[in-house]
């Protein structure tokens, strides 16, 4: 990637004639040359660091995008001095083959401090590239009151969280779906979810066969082991739950194990999360119990070194095992791959749901 840097502007206002100047500039300094420079957008990407590492993380993860999904990138670093709020326009090009056109986005980047936050939808919003979609990227913890958010939000067509990041994952996944209840025109995503499509794609694959289809209907237990009790075990709970219509009945937790308790047409399932203090973050395994079936059980389960997901369906005396590659995907990789979809996710909003009911039995 090249970068063609502006100056800092004071006078927000002055942004659009800011980067009118910086196309004015390219253009010029490209008119001798046999590659053509095509300014090139699809979509508006607002993605706000609450504090200087997300802000880091953010300044980082946003330019990865542009090959894949070339946009008006807004950058909100919220790490300034209480009283500042200013910005800096900049275009990325991408490098192009001999002869062929020469790709290039814009990116602005507000740097704001404390009390300037609630000047910054006023500010931001009149830059969103008008009849395109807005995506917003909103790492880090959960702000269910933040005015910024709240205003961002009603203006985004696909809101990104990442609940990987939520400090009380429980609450603030239930406050999540609270939040997409009182807007359902808005679509919402989670990045922690993206990272659980290989779970549970493989543990779909495991169903898909016939001779293993009737077991769905008569699991009694499942367990996972996790650092604590993340998202990410909550949203698999929520996913199996929502899928096989498991009804909420109780909860308890003792030393470091929490138990729910479900019902079904076949009976009561518990469900045991137990602390996994070998693993970074995220799920470690999961495994499936049948009381009716004792010599059965379905295990998903990470590779000593993370490489892999490993399924295996012991039955009796016979083992079956799929192995899947789990490739490290940064913030970058993850918001490629989201910003490909623009509806709303009917399976990750009925499993943050069952999540929001859990809310009820502690």
């Amino acid at each position: 990637m090249n970068t063609q840097n502006g100056a800092p502007i004071a006078n927000v206002a002055s942004i659009e004639d800011q980067i009118r100047t910086l196309w004015q500039e390219i253009g010029e300094s490209n008119s001798s040359k046999t590659s053509v420079v095509t300014r090139v957008c699809t979509l508006t990407m607002i993605a706000y660091g609450a504090n200087a590492e997300l802000a880091r993380r953010v300044r980082t993860a946003v330019p990865a995008i542009f090959s894949d999904h070339p946009c008006r990138a807004i950058l909100i670093e919220a790490d300034g001095a209480a009283d500042e709020l200013s910005a800096w326009v900049t275009t990325v090009c991408q490098r192009a083959a001999e002869g062929a056109e020469q790709v290039c986005c814009e990116q602005i980047t507000f740097t704001v401090g404390e009390t300037m936050r609630r000047r910054l939808p006023g500010t931001v919003l009149p830059l969103v590239v008008s009849d395109l979609p807005v995506f917003v990227w909103w790492p880090g913890p959960f702000h269910a009151a933040s005015n910024v958010r709240t205003q961002l939000f009603a203006h985004a067509d696909r809101w990104l969280a990442d609940s990987r990041d939520f400090v009380a994952p429980l609450h603030d996944l239930s406050m999540l779906h609270a939040m997409i209840k009182s807007d359902p025109s808005t679509a919402v995503t989670d990045l922690e979810w993206a990272r659980l499509t290989l779970w549970r794609s493989m543990l779909a694959r495991v169903f898909d066969q016939p001779t293993m289809r009737p077991a769905l209907d008569h699991i009694s237990t499942l367990t996972l082991r996790s650092k604590t009790v993340r998202s990410s075990a909550l949203l698999c709970i929520g996913w199996l739950a929502s899928r096989l219509r498991w009804q909420v009945a109780s909860h308890i937790t003792v030393g470091d194990a929490t138990t729910y308790h479900f019902t079904a047409a076949h009976g009561e399932v518990q469900v045991i999360v137990q602390a996994d203090e070998t693993t970074d973050d995220g799920l470690s395994s999961l495994v499936l119990g049948w009381a009716n079936q004792p010599d059965l059980t379905v295990t998903l389960a990470r590779s000593p070194n993370s490489q892999t997901l490993v399924s295996t369906v012991q039955h009796g005396a016979e083992t079956t095992t799929h192995v899947g590659e789990m490739r490290d995907r940064d913030d970058g990789a993850l918001l490629i791959e989201e910003l490909n979809g623009y509806g709303r996710d009917r399976v990750y909003e009925a499993a943050l749901a069952l999540v929001a009911k859990l809310v009820t039995v502690i």
